[in-house]
């Protein structure tokens, strides 16, 4: 069985990250049916335009999904200035607007610093945010009225990395909620011209770098055979966030485009994101394939197990929260927190009690195993918030 972790994957252009977990997921299995169920979740969207990191939770680290959400973002964005689009992307048809300013080098530089920091911005039409409980990007495709509310995000940091009119190349550090297309929008406003996005590449999330992923590689070929376990008649929940059912197997026995369909109805369509997150339970190999695409992992030694390939990536379930500070405990307090108890700091962690750091990770005194994550309540006590114990 896999155990508690992350993996880091590349997600490529032109499949979603549900392909992508499928992927995973028939990697883990192999083929078999595990005797214990298989939890499996990513940390925010990544639309089939774009590509990069998605950050994939395994059993019970799919209960840090949210975490790692939280994390700052990196993004490399590339915009074709002077033309719009309803979709803010490619993804709908592209109008080229005359008599706009072609701006220079100088005038964007000198605007980057305006797209720092907190501000206010206007989510894109084509969205999965709900209005009156529909979603924004079907009333957008209907040709319907979107009536959404701007909100604020923080931009960290926001780089040039290259400019020849049309294009534009930007790398952005950012926060969750960000939506980058809208982004490229209003800063080609602010420069008297406009703008859609043609490309993504998410290079980080948090402390998961894109260098570090593993690859995803697709093999076009002419004809595929889909092979069927007969275990896929039983329910496969997809859940989300909250952990409630939102559709079951028959989604592996639909067609492409009934299938994509569904897909989409579930996962953010953002590029950028985090607004829905896909958990999967799945009891036997999917043998999973995209129409004309098969999807394969593309540095695993095919020599050995699958599986095996896979171990030597997982990453440790406290990189969901890498910059909080680590606490140990032995057995007698473990079972403390097992059974809700607080728990006091350790003697050597009592400076923490007065900073304004009020959660921790608390690792096991005997081999630094993951354990718990606690918040310190007023009477600085430690009690327990995720536990593994």
């Amino acid at each position: 069985m896999m155990e508690d972790g992350f993996l880091c994957v590349n997600k490529p252009r032109g499949i979603t990250s549900f392909d992508a977990l499928q992927v995973i997921l028939r990697e883990i299995l192999n083929g078999k049916s595990p005797k214990k169920r298989v939890k499996i979740g990513h940390a925010g969207t990544l639309d089939p335009l774009a590509e990069g990191v998605l950050v994939v939770a395994l059993n019970r680290a799919t209960k840090l999904i949210r975490y790692v959400q939280q994390q700052p973002k990196t993004y490399v964005a590339t915009f074709l200035l002077g033309v719009e689009s309803d979709s803010e992307d490619t993804e709908t048809e592209m109008r080229k607007l005359e008599n706009v300013s072609v701006p220079t080098k100088r005038e964007i530089m000198e605007k980057l610093s305006e797209f720092t920091g907190e501000i206010l911005q206007m989510p894109p039409a084509y969205s999965a945010l709900k209005i009156k409980g529909k979603r924004a990007y079907d009333l957008a495709r209907k040709g319907k009225k979107v009536e959404l509310t701007p909100r604020p995000i923080k931009i960290f940091e926001l780089k040039l990395l290259e400019y020849e009119y049309p294009l534009l190349k930007l790398e952005i550090i950012c926060g969750s909620g960000t939506y980058i297309r809208s982004l490229g929008r209003d800063f080609a406003r602010s420069l008297g011209t406009s703008a859609v996005m043609s490309e993504l590449t998410r290079t980080a999330v948090g402390v998961f770098y894109l260098d570090d992923a593993v690859q995803i590689r697709i093999q076009k070929e002419n004809k595929i055979k889909k092979k069927e376990d007969a275990q896929l008649k039983k329910d496969n929940p997809v859940m989300n966030e909250r952990g409630a059912s939102s559709f079951s197997a028959e989604i592996m026995h639909m067609n492409e485009s009934e299938k994509l369909k569904r897909i989409k109805d579930q996962e953010s369509p953002e590029s950028e994101g985090d607004t829905e997150t896909i958990q999967v339970i799945q009891k036997a190999e999917t043998n999973f394939e995209s129409g004309e695409k098969k999807l394969d992992l593309q540095d695993y030694d095919s020599s050995g197990e699958r599986g095996d390939f896979l171990r030597t990536k997982i990453r440790p379930v406290r990189d969901a929260v890498p910059e909080w500070p680590v606490v140990f405990y032995d057995e007698e307090k473990q079972k403390l927190l097992r059974n809700g108890v607080p728990v006091p700091v350790p003697e050597e962690a009592k400076w923490m009690m007065n900073s304004d750091q009020k959660d921790f990770v608390v690792l096991s005194q005997k081999d630094g195993s993951f354990l718990a994550l606690v918040h310190m309540g007023e009477d600085g006590r430690l009690r327990s918030t995720i536990n593994f114990t």
